[in-house]
């Protein structure tokens, strides 16, 4: 869909321009109807053409990176190579295909190509600006949104205690005392020095409610107390494996290792 929308942009353009500089050329220079038209179609097809380059280029060129004088020094030479490429490739087209006679006919009208194509290139520019200005608007946007998000996270009180109940009665399991949680099902399995625990309530509410200082989410399906940890072990290839003091044995993921490394140090 964008393919077929930038060939229909840019057939406008070729046509727009065709006729622009035919009604511009046609009273200033003095040749034969069907050369003037054969002038006009090349280089409007070829500014067209070399304007999806142009495009191409300030994409992936991230100027809103350089200062503004490196800035304005790449903007100058890519229009001096965008003008040379125009200029220069029609000359070429137009040697090539009309007679001597008929070609240099057409060589008082170079300055008002070059004018033409500067001020396509100037247009193409001050769009693409106005483009990265969006998009960095909109960046800055979703950062903002990024860190409003971490903070109303941050700003959720860490839990110092889990409660489970169990029948008629309550069991208060201090985070201290929790060796780690295991996923089952809609329900949390809570590993702790008093024993397993069974307690209906998410994984990720348990991440986001526990201290992270202390307990790390080491994979999707367990989350560990760190002061539980005796060693970390490889387990088949690039894969670790957690070894806790009461014995267990708990897989770690590669962003759950990544996380492990972070808060112990590592």
């Amino acid at each position: 869909m964008e393919i077929r929308h930038l060939i229909i942009v840019h057939t406008f353009i070729a046509t727009l321009l065709a006729v622009l500089l035919y009604l511009g050329l046609n009273p200033l220079i003095s040749v034969s109807e069907s050369t003037l038209q054969i002038n006009c179609i090349i280089l409007s097809v070829l500014i067209s053409g070399t304007l999806v380059f142009t495009g191409f280029i300030l994409e992936y060129s991230h100027t809103e990176r350089l200062p503004f004088a490196k800035k304005i020094l790449f903007y100058v030479i890519l229009a001096i190579l965008f003008i040379a490429c125009n200029v220069g490739i029609n000359t070429f087209i137009l040697h090539e295909l009309l007679e001597a006679e008929e070609w240099s006919s057409l060589l008082p009208s170079i300055p008002i190509t070059i004018i033409l194509a500067l001020f396509v290139y100037s247009i193409s520019v001050i769009i693409y600006e106005v483009k990265s200005e969006k998009r960095e608007e909109d960046n800055d946007d979703d950062i903002l949104i990024e860190e409003q998000i971490k903070e109303v996270e941050n700003s959720v009180p860490a839990i110092e205690h889990i409660a489970v109940k169990n029948g008629t009665k309550i069991t208060v399991i201090p985070i201290s005392e929790i060796i780690y949680l295991q996923s089952d099902g809609d329900y949390v399995m809570i590993h702790s020095t008093q024993g397993k625990f069974l307690k209906e309530q998410t994984m990720k509410s348990f991440e986001t409610s526990l201290p992270s200082t202390k307990v790390v989410r080491v994979h999707r399906s367990n989350i560990v107390n760190i002061d539980f940890i005796l060693q970390i072990e490889l387990y088949e290839k690039q894969n670790q494996i957690l070894i806790l003091k009461n014995g267990a044995k708990v897989r770690i993921s590669l962003n759950g290792y990544k996380a492990l490394k972070e808060v112990l140090g590592l």
